[in-house]
Parts: structure tokens; sequence; C-alpha cells
């Protein structure tokens, strides 16, 4: 079994191509792309931590989770909403953070980087986490393609990691 990181997938939200500069030319091909690039390194019997902001819009969207290899955990990202929702369309787990150790390192997973400013756009408080009081590596998403990296805060997202999840030992190695 293999553990896998991602987020900010926003499997249905055709401006988020246009936005982020991805390479789709409309939302079908994206949906399409991503679920390919996830089932080609994710099998059954992996874990993928999604770190927030699976799908945008009707209940279709979030039912692409079906389509997904793996067993999935949902760090919740400002756009996804529906507990109920979210379990019936197969997310194994949801939490609004998480603390986990992978390959000796301890991990802090949540949506939104904790020195990201308040007053940014989209800065959901009920998402405002406090982190405990020792960590290795925060991993994050909701910032899209603005940084990989910045000390030991990870960004996850999908676009800046190939559109596809990826392990810890290859975020730690990947150019900043």
């Amino acid at each position: 079994m293999t553990i896998f990181f991602t987020s900010d997938l926003h499997f249905g939200h055709e401006n988020i191509i246009k936005y982020c500069n991805r390479p789709f030319s409309n939302v079908q091909e994206m949906n399409k792309g991503l679920i390919d690039n996830w089932n080609s390194v994710v099998i059954p019997e992996d874990t993928v931590y999604l770190l927030g902001d699976f799908s945008m819009g009707g209940k279709e969207n979030v039912f692409l989770r079906k389509n997904l290899n793996g067993k999935v955990i949902l760090i919740k990202g400002n756009h996804d909403k529906k507990d109920s929702l979210l379990k019936e369309a197969g997310f194994d787990e949801i939490y609004r953070r998480l603390e986990i150790e992978v390959d000796g390192y301890k991990l802090f997973l949540a949506h939104i980087p904790l020195h990201l400013d308040p007053g940014e756009r989209w800065y959901p408080s009920e998402l405002k986490v406090s982190p405990p009081d020792h960590f290795d590596y925060f991993l994050c998403g909701h910032v899209h393609e603005k940084w990989k990296r910045q000390g030991n805060t990870i960004n996850v997202g999908v676009d800046v990691s190939g559109f596809k999840p990826l392990t810890l030992a290859q975020l730690l190695v990947r150019d900043i």
C-alpha cells in the first residue's frame, strides 16, 4: 500500500482551467484527464489524502469520486460543503485537519496554508486551523499554481504536481 497526497482537483469547474492555466480545452477533458492521471498512479489498495476542493457544482461532480482508485481521506476545502453528500459519494473519512505520521515524519494536513493572510480573498474562517505543537511538514492546497513549497509548508495541489497525486518522497525531492 502506498500513501499519496493531492488537492484542488475542482472537478466540474470550467473557470479553473483559465484561472490556473490548466492544459485542458474544456471541463470534460479536464475531468477525464484528472481521473486518468489519478488512476495511473493509485491502485485500489492505496490511500490518498485529498486536501480539499474536490469538485464544484452539482452532485454529478462529487460522484466522480467513484471513478478514482484507492481509499480517499478528504480534508475539507472551501468548496467541499455537504458532509452527507461527500460520504454518499464515497469518501472514506472526512476531516477539517489531520495529524498523521508517514515515513517517520509528523505531518499536519489542512486545506489552507497556515501563513495565508486572513484578509486574502476566499479565506473561509471555518477552515482556519491551529497547528499542533510540533510537526515536520505542513501539507496544504488552496494556493493552486502560486508556489510548491515555502519552508516546511508544501503545496500538494494538482496544479503544481503534474495533475496527479504524489507520495511524500516525491513531494520532498521535487523542484521548489
